[in-house]
């Protein structure tokens, strides 16, 4: 009944649809079984060069390789002359990994999810990791 409904609305009202270009695609590659393109954001930098952040929630860290799928982001340059981007590279956006909070007691990143999506800020960039985990200890009575 709903879908019968549905289905007259749309014929009586009248649907507008588009096309996005389909004649000027650019592929942007990245690692396979990462989720590579999960979110994605675009930016300018100041010297007018075309960039895109890219989320692979399923990617590893390049600098720790023991955490189990964290997932990564990437930042790849944009050259719309090219059909096709190969030269995407992880960003780092752990500054130590020996450094842990001193109120915090340990915390979990596997299957974190880093990159499930992103903001651009001015010249900042936020990435989600929702699964990430905090450690809390519970505290005996």
């Amino acid at each position: 009944m709903t879908l019968n409904v549905v289905t007259v609305m749309m014929l009586v009202i009248g649907i507008n649809c588009f096309n996005i270009d389909t004649n000027n695609v650019v592929n942007i590659l990245g690692p396979e079984g990462t989720h590579f393109g999960y979110s994605a954001v675009m930016f300018s930098n100041e010297d007018s060069q075309n960039w895109v952040v890219v989320g692979a929630i399923k990617a590893n860290f390049t600098n720790n390789q023991n955490i189990k799928s964290p997932g990564n982001i990437f930042k790849c340059k944009l050259n719309f002359t090219q059909s096709t981007h190969d030269t995407c590279k992880p960003m780092d956006i752990r500054t130590n990994d020996n450094i842990r909070w001193p109120d915090l007691p340990g915390y979990e990143e596997d299957d974190e999810l880093l990159g499930a999506s992103m903001a651009i800020f001015d010249d900042t960039i936020i990435t989600c990791a929702p699964l990430w985990k905090n450690m809390i200890p519970l505290r005996s009575s």
